[in-house]
């Protein structure tokens, strides 16, 4: 499957939710045996511009200051517009004029400023490909909670800037062939306005250290009930250490350390 996957940045190093998550789902979807081609924004802790690596066709782009007239002016919410660009856009239209694509991913509303093109391609396309929108939040319930928190000319702001967002997700919920959310209640929201059509639950994955197998027996350490530290107390108070009790080892407490079977 050939895919062409929209992102807001390299997610390399993954330093923040947003990353993380992108990260995983990109991994995930290469060890399913897509290939990719990502879009994004380059970050200074990893510079790279073209490569391939980890099976990966990144192609990012040098973020460019924009004004903030600009993003005021755009039709872009500010969540969409770090991406909106000339040198992203260039790397997205040669992307769509290279070769037939089985499936674009939206990672986020951030790669939303690619919509308008996607969709322009998708309907020029003899054979249109699938469409997927891998939602980070329900963006109209945090734009609303922003605007509302917000004060005198910068609430004007931010309230306009909430029409934007309204306008983009439901566009992008409404053309998208797979809707994903990872909380059990922004599926509820987007299932909302998605006329029937199901949300697909998409919690973030983990992949981290994990730790071995143990078995929990009679040599692993508990605490007592509440009720029984009375009593434990007690038996310290007559001469006994709680560890001497259990262990019968006064010189070494009899400890033996939480967590290790």
């Amino acid at each position: 499957m050939q895919c062409l996957w929209l992102t807001l940045a390299d997610p390399d190093p993954a330093t923040n939710g947003q990353l993380i998550y992108s990260k995983g789902l990109i991994e995930a979807a290469r060890d399913a045996g897509a290939t990719l081609r990502v879009i994004g924004l380059a970050r200074r802790e990893n510079p790279r511009s073209v490569s391939r690596l980890l099976s990966i066709d990144w192609r990012l782009a040098e973020e460019q200051v924009q004004s903030s007239w600009r993003r005021l002016l755009s039709p872009m919410p500010i969540v969409a517009h770090r991406g909106n660009v000339p040198n992203m856009r260039r790397l997205l239209d040669e992307a769509l004029a290279e070769r037939p694509w089985d499936t674009i991913v939206f990672d986020s509303i951030c790669s939303g400023w690619a919509f308008r093109a996607v969709a322009r391609y998708r309907r020029q396309s003899l054979r249109p490909p699938s469409l997927v929108y891998i939602a980070h939040n329900h963006e109209i319930t945090v734009a609303r909670r922003i605007a509302k928190t917000s004060r005198g000319l910068r609430r004007a702001v931010k309230a306009i800037d909430c029409l934007k967002v309204k306008r983009l997700e439901r566009r992008l919920v409404a053309t998208a062939d797979l809707v994903t959310s990872n909380t059990p209640d922004d599926c509820r929201r987007f299932a909302a306005d998605a006329k029937g059509r199901p949300i697909v639950f998409l919690p973030p994955g983990y992949g981290g250290p994990r730790c071995e197998t143990r078995t929990i027996d009679d040599d692993v350490p508990r605490r007592g009930h509440p009720g029984q530290q009375p009593r434990l107390a007690a038996q310290a108070c007559r001469g006994g250490s709680v560890s001497r009790h259990r262990h019968g080892d006064a010189g070494t407490g009899g400890h033996r350390p939480a967590g290790r079977g």
